[in-house]
């Protein structure tokens, strides 16, 4: 990944972003394929992989010896800007002290703007950047009217509530999410709904 976003970012410059998170994928599978140790669940060392990573996409000595033999980067010293992408307290401070920006995903952790003034009060400012970047990620749905983008959000809450329950399922056209929604009873209003 590292390389394909080197090569990117040696065409096309600045405009390259590279987006680092630690969830490791939307379902368990996944994330165990991922695992580095697959016997016991791992411990969480996103802090060292991140920090395994920058010093590969900054062309500096890795802190993991092992990793000291990896060839240069293909578009060296041009390299993706990385964003800590993260919905936690924790990711945003973890941005902050390594002066990097951070994207917060409101659309898993909605109404919580004390994240953002944390990644603020705990940025360092350092090579990576000036000023604290902050972008907030949310889910949306346009619609003419608010009644239109509830029905078209049915779909994706359908497919939620299905992974929810360990089932992955493609995002379900509407008529569908509706038939399944009305079996379950009267929906409750979404919290945050537009009124």
């Amino acid at each position: 990944m590292a390389e394909s976003f080197s090569m990117l970012s040696g065409l096309y410059g600045e405009r390259i972003d590279l987006g680092l998170g630690r969830a490791a994928g939307t379902d368990p599978m996944t994330t165990h394929a991922l695992q580095r140790e697959r016997r016991v669940p791992g411990a969480d060392d996103f802090p060292e992989q991140l920090a395994e990573l920058l010093a590969y996409l900054e062309n500096r000595p890795p802190p993991d010896r092992r990793f000291a033999g990896l060839a240069p980067l293909p578009a060296a010293p041009a390299a993706p800007e990385p964003w800590l992408l993260g919905s936690s307290l924790q990711s945003a401070i973890w941005a902050g002290q390594l002066g990097l920006p951070y994207a917060f995903a409101d659309f898993i952790n909605p109404g919580h703007p004390e994240i953002a003034h944390f990644y603020r009060e705990s940025f360092e400012h350092g090579h990576r950047l000036a000023a604290p970047r902050v972008a907030v990620c949310v889910a949306a749905i346009c619609a003419d009217t608010d009644e239109e983008a509830e029905e078209l959000a049915l779909s994706g809450r359908m497919s939620r509530s299905m992974m929810n329950r360990g089932r992955l399922i493609p995002v379900p056209p509407v008529d569908t999410a509706r038939r399944y929604f009305e079996a379950k009873g009267p929906r409750p209003l979404r919290a945050g709904a537009a009124r």
